[in-house]
């Protein structure tokens, strides 16, 4: 049976299958959030310390990492659900 909410087929009545698909992408944005979290409390570590920073270029590279690691965690992983519900 098609679910209607999505693309995926399922084999009971009431679209149990789509349930775990969402779970699942509900589940997999949670633990990439949690990762991308880590490495930005890794980077600022780095800053904090100071021992890799040697000068002005070092702690420029470092800064537009954290910021491009938390632009990803806002920006693109709303903007792929709100996609993936379009699809649907």
């Amino acid at each position: 049976m098609r679910c209607l909410s999505t693309r995926w087929y399922s084999t009971s009545a009431n679209c149990s299958g789509c349930e775990f698909v969402q779970t699942l992408n509900t589940q997999f944005e949670a633990e990439l959030k949690k990762l991308i979290d880590a490495d930005v409390e890794r980077l600022k570590d780095i800053l904090e310390v100071g021992v890799a920073v040697t000068d002005f270029a070092a702690y420029s590279h470092v800064r537009g990492q954290i910021l491009a690691l938390k632009r990803v965690r806002d920006s693109y992983c709303d903007e792929v659900n709100t996609l993936l519900a379009k699809r649907s």
